[in-house]
This record gives structure tokens, C-alpha cells and sequence, in this order.
């Protein structure tokens, strides 16, 4: 086979036949055993596998949005710097991109697949026929509707991830604020509502207004171009519309950047001002660290677990296998502030 992906145990003895009566070995019968040989075939996700000279891919959404640009970097340290050969493919926003770079891993003979996908029905058949060319499939952010399209999907509850970003929203509004009135805190919120993924954690994004009366809350839809360069244009676009804005409430890490950006050079008082973001890279730690002098507005963010890079190792290794439940691995949210900000840089899960 192609792949590892069984592993057998081939136990070959030869043993010589007692006489009947006084233990005797009938002439011509052989040695009386031969040494024990044992295969065995290392298989992905299975403890102690060593990716060393495998072929890993990432199937990328967009490689221009630097919180999936940062995740391959980190996808590389880890597989790369171990000895497997690396390659990341961007589908730039297109479905059918994303199935072509789906079939031109399996054609590269790609050992483990890691898929971010831009649309989950399109990619499906492509993702079978992966794992049926011998392919192990890790599917990031949700839990595919087929079971046969793929090994392990890593997950969060979206919906989960923006209940507990605005819940940080409301603690800081009122940690700043605490004598405001009802509907008196301008929230500019930038989101993504491009997939069935992204809506589920606008939704939870959206519970801002019921948490905290404080909040007025204006909403500016990104779609699925979540780049730092998009979210200054919209950004831009809210401080004009929202001078008075407080917090800027943002989906994405790439969201946070651009609007972190901007904020420096639109808001006045500093010490009034706050961007809170959901997902986390380094140079968002980097902005939460600088905060504390404000030379970063982005005060807190979200992180999903350890690290999705991180994960995604720890399992094809065999480390967390146990942590599965029916092929899936949940993910928890995480809070980060500049207290404890150090202790979530990718460099620490080593």
C-alpha cells in the first residue's frame, strides 16, 4: 500500500515435534525453533509516529489573510522542522481551487492533508477520494457532514467562541465604563458571515447587546475576504460613520490588525478604547502585550485551545488520540490578556 495506514504484526516460529516417548526430535525434523520476527507499520495517529520523511499538505482558504498565513508558517515549524517535507496550497477564496488542490496532494503523494475549508459540500468528494487513495484527512474548524471524508476533525463551537468574545467585551466595557448608560457604548463589529462556520460565531458575536445594555452595536460584514487590508478599508469606514465608537468587536485576527491599524491613528483617548478579537496568532499576542502602553489597542482576544497547529501535530503524533470522541476533537476557548499573553505564543508548544 501507499500509505501506513495498517499496522500487522508477522510472527514467524518453527518449533520441532516431541517423540511420544522421551522427548525426543524425530531425525530430520529442523532446528528446534527459529528466532521471532516482527513487522511493524507505523500508522498515522498512532503513539510515538514519526512524521520524518512523510508529505505533508495544507489546503489553505487564502493565504493573504495572516491569521491562515500565520498558521502555515506554524503548521511548517512543527512537520518541517521534524523532517517531513512541507507544501501549502491556497484556494484564494475559491471553492473549486480548493478541490483542485485537493486532488494535486493526492497526486503528490501526499502522506497527511490538513484542509481549512472555504465550503465543506464542494470539497466532500475530493476529501473521500483522498482518504481512499490512501490519504489521512484532518479537517480544521468543523465537523464534516460524511464520515467517510474524513480521519479527524479538530473543532470548536463556533457559536461558543463568540458567546464568550462578547462576554470579554461586556467585561471590559464595564471595567471602563461603569457608570455608563443604557445604550450609550458604540460597538463597531466586524464579522465574517461567508459559511455556516463564520455565522455561528457572528450569532454568538451578535449576544453583545443583550449582555450588556450599555451597548449600541453596528455591524459591518467582511464576507469571506478576512485580510488585514479589507478590515482597515471597513475600519476606515465605521470611524467615520461611528466616530464615538469604544470597542471595536472583531471576528478574525486579521480583523483585529487592520482595525488596530487604523485605531491608532483615528482614536484620541487611548485609555477608552478597545479592540477584542477572537482566534489568536503571535503578532496579536505581540498587540496585547503592547496594549498595557498603549501602543496596541487589542486588549484581549480568544484563543481556540492550544493552537490548532499545535493540535493537529499532537494528534497525527499520537499524543492526544485518546482525546478523540468519534473522530473529533473539541477545542476550548481560552481567554488572553496582557497577564497571561506570554504564555500562549506558538513557540511555548514545542
Amino acid at each position: 500500500m501507499k500509505k501506513a495506514m495498517r499496522v500487522f504484526l508477522a510472527v514467524a516460529l518453527a518449533s520441532s515435534i516431541l517423540a511420544s516417548c522421551g522427548g525426543q526430535t524425530p531425525s530430520g525434523s529442523g532446528d528446534a525453533a527459529s528466532p521471532t520476527q516482527a513487522a511493524v507499520e507505523q500508522v498515522i495517529g498512532q503513539l510515538g509516529y514519526d512524521v520524518s520523511g512523510k508529505n505533508v499538505g495544507f489546503s489553505v482558504i487564502s493565504l493573504t489573510v495572516e491569521f491562515f498565513s500565520s498558521m502555515s508558517d506554524e503548521f511548517e515549524h512543527f512537520f518541517a522542522s521534524r523532517g517531513a517535507n512541507y507544501s501549502v496550497l491556497s484556494a484564494d477564496l475559491n471553492p473549486a481551487t480548493q478541490v483542485e488542490n485537493i486532488e494535486n496532494f493526492v497526486t503528490k503523494n501526499t502522506d497527511i492533508l490538513i484542509a481549512f475549508l472555504l465550503d465543506e459540500s464542494s470539497a466532500t468528494d475530493a476529501l473521500i477520494k483522498a482518504r481512499e487513495a490512501g490519504v489521512y484527512v484532518v479537517v480544521i474548524a468543523n465537523v464534516m457532514k460524511d464520515p467517510n471524508a474524513f480521519d479527524v476533525c479538530i473543532t470548536v463551537d463556533q457559536g461558543e467562541s463568540g458567546v464568550v468574545g462578547a462576554q470579554v467585551a461586556s467585561a471590559w466595557i464595564d471595567e471602563n465604563y461603569p457608570d455608563a448608560a443604557d445604550r450609550s457604548i458604540d460597538v463597531v463589529s466586524l464579522v465574517s458571515t461567508s459559511e455556516a462556520g463564520t455565522i455561528a460565531r457572528v450569532e454568538g458575536m451578535r449576544t453583545l447587546p443583550d449582555i450588556n445594555k450599555k451597548v449600541n452595536m453596528y455591524e459591518y460584514d467582511l464576507g469571506a475576504d478576512q485580510s488585514q487590508e479589507i478590515s482597515m478599508r471597513f475600519s476606515e469606514q465605521a470611524f467615520l460613520e461611528h466616530p464615538d465608537a469604544k470597542v471595536f468587536f472583531c471576528y478574525g485576527s486579521g480583523m483585529s490588525l487592520g482595525a488596530d491599524e487604523v485605531a491608532m491613528k483615528q482614536v484620541s483617548d487611548k485609555d477608552g478604547f478597545a479592540i477584542i478579537a477572537i482566534d489568536s496568532i503571535d503578532v496579536v499576542l505581540d498587540g496585547i502585550g503592547k496594549s498595557s502602553s498603549n501602543e496596541s489597542l487589542i486588549r484581549r482576544t480568544v484563543k481556540l485551545g492550544a493552537g490548532t497547529p499545535y493540535t493537529v501535530f499532537q494528534i497525527v503524533t499520537g499524543e492526544w488520540s485518546s482525546k478523540l470522541v468519534d473522530k473529533v476533537y473539541h477545542e476550548e476557548c481560552v481567554v488572553i490578556n496582557p497577564s497571561n499573553y506570554q504564555d500562549y505564543y506558538s513557540s511555548k508548544f514545542d
